[in-house]
């Protein structure tokens, strides 16, 4: 038994940075050294966590991100901590953007009181909205109550983004917040009254996106994001057996911005089917799609 212990933990000196030369290029300058880094430590999976975690005390902000990104996907116990640290103690706020990302990934008590923490209380609100749509997102019927203590909160785009949650559940209570808010001088405010608009789906409101997606002055991300929005309004009046195919047909349109949007689609609905969808397209070497849907399965992968 002494042997055996011994050998076990001469092994895990071994092991023990067996990754950092990796994890030290996921901040290298060169974009190709960057993602031959991060597609090793992916596919390495939770053989990299410990170096991973290690990874977290580097002065680097960038290489921080990556290893809370890669830790998400391991989903163990070593992850879960380290992130939840991250979230609390980070001094960036783009890292700790990232560990409350990474734990929600993770279904555990401990997970859901640190990202309630951060969407209530982070310094800045950036964090604070990433929280709330990831847990939102994660957490799915069981968020609503949460949700609504935000109805109230002092910052506009937190009760924006409640409400857009809350909306994508059937919830139309922030529509006259929306409305009023298509007026604001902020892009980002106007992009969030958009989509919970496009999410509550009414016809009158439908009018108002297509005259901001046609508006020649209006900046072009939110003109994107109205055409996206009023295509997702007309989608979700079509019958639900319908909407797959709608779909898989726009992961062929010769238009970009429709496989965008489709993909985008797929990805969030997230069921069996429309993974299962994207898949298919994903491995068709042919497929005018094929980009698009592995980038949004790459999205879903680094939630």
């Amino acid at each position: 038994m002494k042997y055996a212990s011994l050998l076990m933990l001469l092994a895990s000196v071994a092991h023990a940075g067996k990754f950092a030369t990796d994890i030290k290029d996921l901040g290298d300058r060169n974009p190709a050294r960057r993602g031959a880094a991060f597609y090793k430590l992916a596919f390495a999976s939770s053989a990299a966590t410990d170096d991973l975690v290690n990874g977290l005390k580097a002065s680097s902000a960038p290489v921080r991100i990556q290893c809370l990104n890669l830790l998400g996907r391991t989903r163990n116990t070593k992850g879960l901590a380290a992130a939840a640290n991250a979230a609390k103690k980070d001094s960036d706020w783009m890292v700790r953007r990232e560990a409350v990302s990474t734990l929600s990934r993770f279904d555990d008590p401990r997970a859901t009181s640190i990202l309630q923490d951060a969407a209530l209380h982070d310094a800045v609100i950036n964090v604070r909205l990433e929280a709330l749509t990831r847990y939102s997102r994660e957490r799915g019927l069981r968020a609503i109550p949460f949700l609504k203590k935000f109805t109230a909160d002092p910052n506009i785009m937190a009760r924006l983004v409640s409400a857009r949650e809350l909306a994508r559940d059937g919830d139309a209570s922030g529509r006259e917040l929306a409305l009023s808010s298509l007026r604001a001088r902020s892009p980002y405010i106007r992009q969030e009254a958009i989509g919970v608009l496009g999410y509550i789906g009414k016809r009158a409101d439908e009018d108002k996106l297509k005259r901001i997606a046609d508006d020649p002055k209006e900046a072009v991300l939110i003109r994107f994001d109205a055409r996206r929005m009023i295509r997702h309004m007309d989608l979700a009046r079509e019958p639900a057996a319908q909407q797959l195919s709608t779909l898989k047909s726009a992961m062929a349109d010769s238009a970009q911005a429709t496989r965008l949007w489709a993909a985008s689609e797929l990805a969030e609905r997230g069921d069996s089917a429309s993974l299962a969808a994207l898949k298919e397209v994903a491995r068709d070497q042919n497929a005018v799609g094929r980009v698009e849907a592995a980038r949004a399965l790459f999205t879903l992968e680094s939630r």
